[in-house]
C-alpha cells in the first residue's frame, strides 16, 4: 500500500491504485490538553472552545484521542483537505485512509526530509514542519511511511466520501435521492395539514416565555448578546496575555482584579529590571493609568478600552 505525506503546498504526484495519506501539520491544528472530563465524547464537546482563539474563521471538524492523563485534540477544515488532495492529482476515490502526522511521528527520532527546504520533526512530542537547516541529518519521508506501520486511528472526513463518485455510486445515489424526494413530498403535504396547530403552539410559547414579537425587538436582543460576547472575548484575550507574562518565585503577582475595561495588579519585584520588563509587557495589553511602588511591591492599573 502506497503511503504519502499530504502537505498544504501539495505538488502533483503520480500514484497507481489505492493510497494512504498522512496529513502534515500544515493541514490541521493540534493541542495536547488536560481537560476536566474523563471520556473522548466529553472532550470532543470542549474542542471548539479550546481552538476558539487559535484557528482562523471557518468550518472545522474535530478529532480527539485519549493519551494517558491528557487529550490530543485536532481541528481541521475538510474542504481544505479535499482541495489539497485534488491539487495533488490524487483521486479521492483512490484514498483509502487519512492519518495525522502527529499520531504517526510523535516518537520520531530522526527528522523526515520533505523536500529541499523543509523537514518534519517531533519537538517535545509535537510534530511540526521546520526549515531543513535545523537538522544535520534527515530520513526520506516517503521511505519512512512506506516502511513503518500506521499507528492511527484514521481520520474521519465526511465530505471526502462524497467528493467524487464513480458511475455506479452516482446511479445508486440518484435512486436514493428519488426515494427521498418522494418521501419529502408526502411529508410536505402532511406538514401543511398541521401548520395551523404548530403556529398556535408557537404563539403560546412566545407568550409564556415573553419572547420579542417583532423583528426589531429580536434584532435588538441579538445585538445586545453579540456585544456581550465581544466583551467576553476581549476579556478572555486580555487574561491570556496576562497569564503569559514572566514571573518566578521572587517576582510574582500578589493580587489581580480584571474587568472588561481595565485591570489592577499588585506584584512583588525584588529586581528593578524585572519590574520594568513587567511594566513593558503590560503596556502591550493596554495603557498604564496608575503606577505606584511601595518597597518591593508595584501597584499598577491598566486600561485597555
Amino acid at each position: 500500500m502506497t503511503t504519502l505525506l499530504l502537505d498544504k503546498e501539495a505538488q502533483p504526484v503520480d500514484v497507481q491504485g489505492r493510497v494512504d495519506l498522512v496529513l502534515s501539520p500544515s493541514l490541521y491544528w493540534f493541542r495536547s490538553e488536560a481537560l476536566p472530563v474523563k471520556t473522548v465524547f466529553q472532550a470532543r464537546k470542549l474542542a471548539p472552545s479550546v481552538f476558539d482563539a487559535i484557528v482562523p474563521e471557518g468550518v472545522y471538524s474535530y478529532h480527539v484521542l485519549k493519551r494517558d492523563d491528557t487529550f490530543w485534540l485536532f481541528a481541521y477544515n475538510e474542504e481544505q483537505i479535499i482541495d489539497t488532495i485534488a491539487r495533488s492529482g490524487i483521486r479521492p476515490t483512490d484514498v483509502r485512509h487519512l492519518y495525522f502526522a502527529q499520531t504517526e511521528c510523535a516518537a520520531l527520532e530522526t527528522p523526515l526530509r520533505l523536500g529541499g527546504t523543509r523537514i518534519l520533526s517531533s519537538v517535545d512530542g509535537v510534530v511540526t514542519e521546520l526549515p531543513a537547516r535545523y537538522a544535520a541529518d534527515a530520513e526520506d519521508a516517503r521511505h519512512f511511511f512506506e516502511t513503518h506501520a500506521r499507528k492511527g486511528p484514521a481520520v474521519g472526513i465526511t465530505l471526502y466520501h462524497s467528493a467524487l463518485l464513480d458511475k455506479k455510486q452516482f446511479k445508486r445515489l440518484s435512486i436514493v435521492a428519488a426515494v427521498f424526494a418522494l418521501l419529502y413530498g408526502i411529508e410536505y403535504f402532511t406538514a401543511r395539514a398541521h401548520l395551523a396547530s404548530v403556529l398556535e403552539e408557537q404563539a403560546k410559547i412566545a407568550d409564556t416565555y415573553r419572547l420579542p414579537q417583532t423583528s426589531f425587538e429580536r434584532n435588538g436582543l441579538i445585538s445586545a448578546l453579540e456585544k456581550k460576547q465581544k466583551r467576553q472575548t476581549r476579556l478572555r484575550e486580555t487574561a491570556k496575555a496576562l497569564f503569559d507574562l514572566p514571573a518566578d518565585t521572587e517576582n510574582h503577582l500578589e493580587r489581580l482584579t480584571l474587568t472588561p475595561r481595565n485591570l489592577t495588579v499588585s506584584a512583588v519585584f525584588k529586581e528593578p529590571a524585572k519590574a520594568e520588563a513587567f511594566k513593558k509587557a503590560l503596556m502591550r495589553i493596554g495603557t498604564i493609568s496608575s503606577d505606584k511602588r511601595k518597597g518591593d511591591t508595584l501597584y499598577l492599573e491598566v486600561a485597555y478600552e
